[in-house]
């Protein structure tokens, strides 16, 4: 029994050992499988990662879904298959917990099939082949040193998990990038400051392109995601002198933008127009940062709300449990307080005494809804105005719920006290 127990006290010191030699490094590679939820269902990939630097990393990777659509009665299969090619960003290199974000370029090829072939005609996908961006946010936590778990949020998953297996790089390369980007790289948030004794703020501007698209749809509609600038400003305060962690605000100005396709005439338009939604919101959104990783909440105050068709003609997407609203009506003011979780990463790329420009991705959720009442949003009620139901039964579930993914530059000016 003793010898029993000092194998097993031998085996802990061990691995307790060999952590040092986990993480995140410059020549080590990561190989491994994906499975994810992605907008229509489960799908699986693997991927390759190679460290170039000590906090950045390049890889390819692939992914595969396929899925059934079930639209008024008519069933849409789905195939999507991409291959991307990514760069990643990570903040703590050499640590067993291993935030990362990641952005790439790829190519998206979907198949679609209907039951009936002659369908083709009239539907369009509410997919397309073509030209992609990928974009994630996510960790590994490496459990021995060479088998890494990882999870993300972004795409071509909405959220996955995997398993890495890591070989290369070695332990004495692995702690000098780790110490050289303790005051450098990894501690960029107050990398200005760290020739200084004086406590430091940062604030500036910030801009970033960001698409959005809803968790949930109507059977009786087709759902593309849209695109729009978001822009404010930015405030960082350091926990401490030299601190790499800290508390920020964002004061922005952010909209919600996307697509929506009814298959057969309704209340609100034509079964060839496409209807764009667009919510805007003054925003005020604390984070934490934490080296760089940031987890925040958003809370985004009604500005404006529009729609259009392909015409850029005005549509309503407002109404009572009667009674489409006029186009000229205000949505507004059925659009509640927004709040969202985001997730993100602030990547330095240059930095002297004056401030830093960053890279900024980040993705959101927004849990509350868009629609003080869902019964108000049009986008709302299943079938269309030849429905028996005569659109009387709308969905919670479908009050819009967007995700978000957003990339975009910040500027922070270095204030010392």
């Amino acid at each position: 029994m003793k010898r029993v127990t000092a194998l097993f006290c031998l085996c802990v010191v061990l691995s307790v050992n060999s952590y040092g030699q986990t993480g995140f490094q410059k020549g080590r590679t990561w190989i491994g499988p994906t499975i994810g939820y992605g907008f229509g269902g489960i799908g699986f990939g693997a991927g390759v990662e190679y460290g170039i630097t000590p906090n950045i990393g390049f890889g390819l990777e692939g992914a595969y879904s396929s899925f059934t659509q079930d639209q008024i009665g008519i069933k849409i299969d789905y195939t999507i298959i991409t291959a991307l090619a990514a760069a990643s960003y990570h903040f703590s290199p050499g640590e067993q917990f291993d935030p990362f974000v990641k952005a790439g370029i790829g190519y998206i090829n979907v198949d679609q099939k209907f039951q009936d072939s002659a369908l083709n005609a009239f539907f369009q996908p509410a997919y397309a082949s073509g030209i992609g961006i990928t974009g994630q946010i996510g960790a590994r936590y490496s459990i021995t040193p060479n088998i890494d778990l990882r999870a993300a949020i972004g795409y071509p998953f909405l959220a996955s998990v995997g398993v890495d297996y890591a070989f290369g790089g070695s332990k004495s390369t692995r702690q000098k990038d780790a110490d050289a980007t303790t005051t450098t790289e990894q501690g960029s948030t107050t990398s200005a400051t760290t020739a200084s004794d004086k406590y430091s703020i940062f604030i500036g501007p910030y801009i970033a392109g960001k698409g959005s698209i809803p968790i949930a749809v109507a059977e009786s509609r087709l759902m593309a995601p849209g695109f729009n600038p978001d822009f404010g400003v930015t405030a960082l305060f350091p926990f401490g002198k030299g601190s790499s962690m800290g508390v920020g605000v964002d004061l922005g100005y952010t909209g919600y933008t996307y697509t929506t396709k009814p298959l057969i005439s309704n209340d609100t338009t034509d079964a060839i127009n496409t209807i764009k939604e667009k919510y805007n919101y003054i925003t005020f959104a604390p984070y934490l940062n934490l080296g760089g990783f940031t987890l925040g909440l958003n809370f985004g105050f009604p500005s404006s709300a529009t729609f259009t068709d392909d015409n850029d003609s005005t549509v309503s997407m407002v109404r009572d449990t009667n009674t489409i609203f006029p186009k000229e009506i205000d949505a507004t003011q059925y659009l509640k307080t927004l709040m969202e979780v985001r997730v993100g990463g602030m990547i330095p790329v240059f930095s002297n005494d004056m401030g830093r420009l960053n890279i900024n991705l980040q993705a959101g959720y927004v849990f509350s809804g868009l629609y003080t009442d869902h019964k108000n949003y049009v986008g709302a009620y299943e079938g269309t105005s030849l429905d028996p139901n005569n659109n009387k039964k709308p969905k919670e579930e479908l009050n819009p719920t967007p995700v978000t993914l957003s990339l975009g530059l910040s500027y922070l000016f270095n204030l010392g006290f």
